[in-house]
């Protein structure tokens, strides 16, 4: 390969070497379609940092399924549809965590009282030592996110390591935390039922 100039490739051709995984291949169809993602992502999230993080997130998944890469008739159109349909995806999941979090508005110790303040700082308690059961590098990568608020890219800026690790911590540390918290809060409302 390294007698061609890959610049001068068809897709098809590209989508060939990435299929028998050569990275200069994704990384000149990166070239040629990254800002096309880009902007076809931002236009659904209007956050360039989020369309930024679900950028890198579609080149991923390209890599991932490069055993396949021949069975893509046009790149264009496959890029197009996988941004839009993982921008759709990302605005259901906000739309879920507003809701859930106005539903759970009402546990916030504002709008409680007397013994239900002691409890749900117990359960902030709970909590905090459940994220110190995280390996420890899981943890790290989730405290930056939850406390600090970093992207993805962030994370994995100020940890030197992939965002793409940083994303699969952080999926792992939201599955382990979602079950937690699902258990304990139906204890939680079981128990203020019927006290």
């Amino acid at each position: 390969m390294n007698n061609f100039n890959i610049y001068t490739f068809t897709d098809t051709e590209l989508l060939l070497l990435l299929e028998q995984e050569q990275p200069e291949a994704l990384k000149e169809i990166m070239r040629r379609y990254e800002n096309q993602v880009y902007q076809s992502i931002l236009k659904f999230t209007k956050s360039k940092d989020i369309s930024a993080e679900l950028s890198q997130d579609i080149f991923i998944k390209l890599w991932e399924i490069r055993q396949q890469a021949s069975t893509i008739k046009s790149i264009s159109a496959w890029l197009y549809t996988l941004s839009k349909n993982n921008s759709l995806n990302y605005l259901k999941q906000q739309l879920a965590r507003k809701q859930r979090e106005t539903s759970y508005a009402d546990l916030s110790p504002s709008c409680v009282q007397g013994e239900d303040v002691i409890v749900l700082k117990d359960y902030q308690t709970v909590l905090n030592s459940l994220y110190d059961t995280l390996p420890p590098k899981r943890k790290e990568i989730f405290l930056l996110k939850l406390n600090d608020g970093l992207s993805n890219e962030e994370i994995a800026q100020v940890l030197q390591i992939s965002s793409h690790t940083v994303k699969n911590q952080l999926s792992k540390s939201y599955l382990f935390i979602r079950k937690f918290i699902s258990y304990h809060l139906f204890h939680l409302f079981f128990l203020t039922f019927i006290l």
